[in-house]
């Protein structure tokens, strides 16, 4: 890769001005918010991409959709009409690639940009079609909000380097400050694209967040592995019971560990502090989305799920489809329908765990990627 990269680099820049597959919706006059947003989809557009999009204007975005595969010419005549502009490009450097291509075409227009967000299609997003998030998100005093939080580790004192804390590269939103902020198009100008996993995880998802925050920009997260923790040390008694059994785990042990524990429940200080300590066990082994997930959309409204194969992450859906069953009016039908298609496809077929791996958490277990964007 350090051979041939290179010049694949300089070829797509040279390239990227003169972008023949970029189709402008002149009928559309840009607005001040604008949405980067990157789907890979070669089998034709989801019905899920449809709500993204719709919510996105209904929420006063003007979108960019970013294609790192060929749409059909039926996707991209529905599209258009949701779409500020479509950007068709090779599939080179996973969603880093389309986003470096995406905000430069953005920045490089003559219009003013007051807000832009920044999200792409591994996860589902909104769950509903009435969600205030990116009302919640847009009100944050902060310049740089990232919707999830990855935290590698839990010890506060060994916060250098790859274990300092990042924000979740699946969705970002920016303020006009930061936007004219000279560091934020600077790494976006000098970001190495490349067809490597691990090195787009280093030096795209970990190293954006550091280098913003490295020039002073306040960030902020709206949701993390801290709130779970609060939330844990702070119950008591028969919660402590309840939120170890809603607990998803795809390792053996552990699961062995807490079916033991549940067995010999009794109210007491010991059992309660051992269960909380597997409590911490499982939530280190996988994000807090995979390991949490009834907590995280029962209990926090999470607003967006992760699309990732991985077991851990198929263990969640497989609950929330449970309570989504339940509580049909938290989720929107054509998301539910599209959970409950992911689980029928692998209901007979065990996802191998060095397949690949989670691009929010490196250090994570048995953790896959999704498709390449």
């Amino acid at each position: 890769m350090n051979t041939y990269e290179p010049y694949k680099r300089w070829k797509h820049a040279r390239n990227r001005s003169e972008n023949p597959n970029i189709c402008l919706n002149s009928a559309h006059t840009r607005k001040d918010k604008v949405a980067v947003y990157l789907v890979f989809q070669p089998q034709g557009l989801m019905t899920s991409t449809w709500l993204t999009l719709e919510h996105l204007n209904r929420k006063g975005y003007s979108t960019l959709l970013v294609s790192n595969s060929a749409l059909t010419p039926e996707d991209k005549a529905r599209a258009l009409p949701l779409c500020w502009q479509i950007m068709q490009r090779p599939n080179f450097g996973y969603d880093f690639g389309g986003y470096q291509d995406g905000v430069i075409a953005v920045m490089e227009s003559s219009h003013t940009i007051q807000q832009m967000l920044i999200l792409n299609d591994s996860i589902w997003f909104p769950l509903q079609r009435q969600c205030d998030f990116l009302d919640r998100i847009e009100t944050s005093d902060a310049g740089f909000v990232g919707a999830f939080q990855l935290e590698p580790t839990r010890d506060r004192s060994k916060m250098q380097g790859k274990k300092r804390p990042f924000m979740g590269s699946f969705f970002w939103h920016f303020k006009q400050p930061v936007l004219l902020n000279p560091v934020f198009m600077a790494f976006w100008r000098n970001y190495k694209a490349t067809s490597s996993k691990y090195a787009t995880i280093r030096r795209g998802e970990r190293r954006f967040t550091h280098h913003l925050l490295d020039a002073g920009i306040v960030g902020e997260a709206m949701y993390s592995r801290l709130e779970f923790d609060r939330w844990i040390k702070k119950i008591r008694g028969p919660d402590v019971r309840q939120a170890l059994e809603r607990l998803c785990t795809a390792d053996a042990a552990l699961s062995t560990q807490r079916t033991a524990l549940l067995a010999r429940y009794q109210l007491d200080e010991a059992w309660e502090t051992e269960a909380k300590y597997l409590a911490f066990l499982i939530t280190k082994s996988q994000n807090i989305i995979a390991t949490a997930p009834l907590y995280m959309v029962g209990d926090l409204k999470l607003p967006f799920l992760k699309k990732s194969g991985d077991e851990a992450n198929l263990l969640a859906l497989q609950e929330l489809n449970v309570f989504f069953t339940n509580h049909p009016e938290l989720i929107d039908t054509c998301v539910l329908d599209e959970i409950r298609q992911v689980l029928h496809r692998r209901s007979n077929k065990q996802p191998s765990a060095n397949q690949s791996y989670s691009p929010e958490e490196p250090d994570a277990n048995n953790a896959m990627m999704p498709n390449e964007k």
